[in-house]
């Protein structure tokens, strides 16, 4: 059989493994690519690939920083980081229009940099913000679509597990990756934040304005978050200037909150051991996805695929955005039936060689990718933080916060094309990085 068609019916069939769930995606990747290349190259080469990548993956000091940020974001949530950021953020918040919606926005983004995980984000923030909304009355609807909404920051604000999976299948610098999706994920939060304002301003009774805290409030609560908050800058900041490599600012963020959590006496035995169970658990899921990928990727490399689709789109000369759109267009239909890592790990492999033969930044490559996955998260029928949001919250169904959402993917949108049209959105953090 050509190579060509033998990598075009291999990438079908794993989309089709995927969609109908039965096995998990690292199985699926690792179980297509090796039966390619024994298909390929014969048995022996099959099992020295699978070998490589598997020795590769699991004794590379660099790798070390997927289980050192879920340690420190496992510890921040036993320790009740996620109440103290609400807390704060709805002190200062809750008077604006639409404050207690701002205030989950605003907790959402502070807790990602603490776990970098969507999906933890969207779980805890439904338990803690959705009560207090409906206290006050909001539009359930809106409740519903912030938190969903809000969940999808961590996807791009460091330390993003999406982008740590980019870069190390695309040998990019973590480091660079991690710190190219801050300001786009602040950025993606204003916007967020500029929307509530808009439309409880324009509709007041979706969400009666609460009256401002007193100040000597907002500071006690701005003081009892702060220690959470100058962790989260101390291990950003570290990496940014060059005090730290990727790894060690990981294994200082879980010391950091394992210090907060023990001093606070948030945290226990029975909390610290969760806490190591879970890290190892989900450290040991993505590794074995990284390990699957990365046969999948190399049964593709055998077969000339990626090379031969970046051959066709030069030869077709089409104008290089409107290949990068047409990518962008493709994620978010696959959004509506693939899951996140999935998404990722199926097409980096065939995108990644078209986008460097159209001479883009690989950085800005990965601030479009996990971006367009996060608005892949909210988007109908599938919407993973949706079905978090409606799992969470009793009585809460998928029509209200399909609804609630539908403003929060048009701003999504509006901050993909910014960021298209502006890489150095993406690139001016990493330009400054001194390693």
């Amino acid at each position: 059989m050509e190579p060509l068609l033998l990598g075009t019916i291999g990438s079908i069939l794993l989309v089709v493994l995927i969609l109908i769930g039965r096995l998990h995606i690292g199985v699926a990747m690792l179980l297509v690519g090796f039966v390619g290349i024994v298909a390929l190259r014969g048995l022996v080469p099959a099992l020295a690939v699978s070998i490589l990548w598997i020795h590769t993956c699991t004794f590379n000091y660099g790798l070390t920083v997927i289980p050192m940020f879920i340690l420190m974001g496992e510890l921040a949530a036993a320790g009740g980081a996620s109440r103290l950021l609400y807390h704060a953020s709805y002190c200062w918040l809750r008077g604006l229009p639409g404050g207690l919606a701002l205030s989950t926005i605003g907790a959402s983004a502070l807790f990602g940099a603490c776990s970098g995980s969507s999906m933890a984000a969207c779980a805890t923030m439904s338990r803690i913000a959705v009560p207090e909304m409906s206290r006050y009355g909001y539009d359930r609807s809106l409740s519903l679509g912030s938190v969903a909404a809000g969940g999808t920051l961590a996807a791009l604000i460091p330390p993003s597990v999406l982008v740590v999976i980019y870069c190390i299948m695309t040998q990019t610098s973590i480091g660079k990756g991690l710190m190219a999706g801050l300001i786009p994920g602040v950025l993606t939060m204003f916007m967020y934040m500029f929307i509530v304002i808009l439309i409880t301003s324009l509709h007041p009774g979706l969400a009666p304005r609460a009256v401002a805290l007193p100040w000597g409030e907002r500071v006690r609560a701005l003081l009892e978050g702060l220690p959470m908050v100058a962790l989260i800058v101390l291990v950003l900041g570290g990496l940014l200037v060059g005090f730290f490599t990727p790894t060690e600012s990981g294994a200082i963020g879980a010391a950091g909150a394992l210090l907060i959590g023990l001093v606070r006496k948030a945290l226990g035995p029975k909390g610290i051991n969760a806490s190591l169970i879970q890290a190892c658990k989900t450290s040991a899921m993505i590794f074995f996805i990284v390990i699957g990928a990365h046969v999948f990727t190399a049964f593709l490399a055998l077969t000339g695929v990626p090379f031969a689709l970046a051959k066709l789109l030069v030869a077709l000369n089409l104008p290089p955005l409107l290949v990068i759109g047409l990518m962008m267009l493709s994620y978010i239909g696959m959004g509506c039936i693939l899951d996140p890592m999935g998404m990722l790990l199926l097409t980096l492999p065939i995108y990644f060689p078209v986008v460097m033969s159209l001479g883009f930044d690989s950085l800005w490559f990965c601030v479009l990718v996990v971006k367009v996955i996060e608005i892949g998260m909210i988007t109908p029928p599938v919407g993973f933080n949706v079905y978090i949001v409606k799992a969470t919250v009793e009585g809460a169904s998928l029509e209200e916060v399909f609804k609630g959402i539908l403003w929060f993917l048009i701003v999504d949108l509006v901050t993909l094309t910014i960021l298209v049209l502006f890489p150095q959105i993406s690139l001016y953090l990493p330009g400054l990085m001194k390693r």
